[in-house]
């Protein structure tokens, strides 16, 4: 619960600090480059539930051990490749208005930093599963509170324009650097596993299991990437200010969701069992009570929004952009379709079919690629909203509700 706590507080106070610091341009610029290296980190991403898992499995048998041998040394090949290839592609598809906000030296220095977070971010996955989630919670609450801190500090401070963007790079990266360090020293020396001087070379069958066990994550994932990446480069390439007003709308996203994470935790093992013990009422009537609940809770936060939204988020980004009246009510739209998802995942996540759940999310992705180069919205924040959700209304939140549907239909014949 802490964790979650401090990183509310690190999404809701960095906002107005870093662009009370970076401006308007340069805060979109940043917020482009986080959205970007993303894709840095989804591959990697990928080989955590597997590691956990297995860990969870076997503890740190060999076979765990070597998994996470192995996990380590695939997790630094993909981080070379996607650096290389991360530099090239935000050179390329960036356009000369962004261009003349930044420097090559912005972007490796990013690109830098991320690889080292990566490679270094195994050892949370073995902590999770050894029942350690709690140690990786306090570290990762003590990265959040430090880089709030130090952009407060650099933020009181005059630093020259040329300056500004890497240092904001800095303070975001490496106080997660560190702390991922230093749990990973902490995890090696416990379990006996010398990264360094230790040489395993990971088997087909190995690197087939890790990937195997993570693939459904993997493209779930994928989706979410892509729909962020998709709408991010569809608006910059028209407006940095645009730009930076998307990113507000998904820091907002994050913010209100962050109640839905904090039941899914709890309530998926607690599901998963029902499903074994054949609970269909019980089940049942947490689908009502997850529907329902988040769905007036969406609605509360609507009303919320249209009476006070366009003074909150005036006040959350230091005045610097103006969000409309009319921008506030699709945002909070698409929210209630977050919720109802949200609801919907959480149930099939008990059933263990993250597999319908990907195939769902990945075709509302193709739908929202399509969607965007039919030419039909407009390159804003309006407009990328509408996108979104016209593209989850025909694709995921249909075939979501159909397998809730389809499942419970199931168990009451069933039963």
């Amino acid at each position: 619960m802490v964790s979650k706590v401090v990183s509310f507080c690190y999404q809701v106070f960095s906002l107005p600090l870093l662009m009370a610091f970076l401006g308007v341009e340069k805060y979109a610029i940043f917020a482009i480059f986080l959205t970007s290296i993303g894709w840095v980190f989804w591959l990697s991403n990928s080989l955590s539930p597997a590691v956990t898992r297995i860990t969870a499995r076997n503890g740190i048998t060999q076979i765990a051990h070597r998994v996470y041998l192995a996990a380590k040394k695939v997790t630094f090949f993909i981080a070379v490749v996607a650096v290389v290839g991360g530099a090239v592609l935000t050179l390329v598809q960036l356009n000369h208005q962004v261009m003349s906000h930044f420097n090559l030296h912005d972007v490796l220095l990013l690109l830098l930093l991320s690889l080292l977070v990566m490679y270094y971010s195994v050892a949370d996955s073995v902590r999770q599963g050894v029942g350690q989630q709690h140690i990786n919670n306090l570290y990762f609450s003590g990265a959040n509170a430090i880089t709030i801190v130090s952009i407060f500090v650099i933020a009181k401070m005059n630093w020259h324009e040329s300056s500004k963007l890497p240092l904001a790079i800095v303070v975001t990266y490496l106080p997660l650097f560190i702390i991922k360090v230093i749990n990973t020293f902490q995890v090696n020396t416990k379990f006996k596993v010398k990264p360094l001087t230790h040489t395993y070379n990971p088997k087909k069958a190995l690197l087939k299991l890790l990937f195997g066990v993570g693939s459904a994550n993997l493209f779930i994932q994928l989706s979410v990437l892509t729909n962020k990446s998709v709408v991010s480069f569809f608006v910059i390439d028209a407006s940095l200010v645009e730009m930076a007003k998307l990113d507000i709308a998904f820091r907002y996203f994050t913010i209100a969701g962050t109640f839905f994470a904090t039941i899914q935790a709890p309530l998926w093992p607690l599901l998963t069992n029902a499903y074994k013990q054949k609970e269909y009422n019980w089940i049942r009537m947490w689908q009502l009570v997850l529907t329902i609940g988040f769905g007036v809770i969406s609605l509360v936060l609507f009303a919320v929004t249209y009476l006070y939204g366009e003074q909150l988020f005036l006040l959350w980004s230091q005045a610097a952009v103006v969000i409309t009246q009319q921008e506030i009510m699709l945002m909070s739209g698409y929210f209630l379709t977050i919720a109802l998802n949200q609801a919907h995942i959480i149930l099939l996540m008990g059933k263990s079919d993250f597999a319908f759940i990907a195939k769902s999310l990945l075709i509302e992705a193709g739908v929202l690629i399509l969607l965007i180069f039919s030419q039909q919205f407009e390159q804003s924040l309006l407009g990328v909203i509408q996108a979104l959700i016209v593209a989850r209304i025909i694709s995921s939140l249909p075939m979501l509700s159909w397998k809730v549907w389809y499942q419970q239909r199931g168990a009451a014949l069933e039963s």
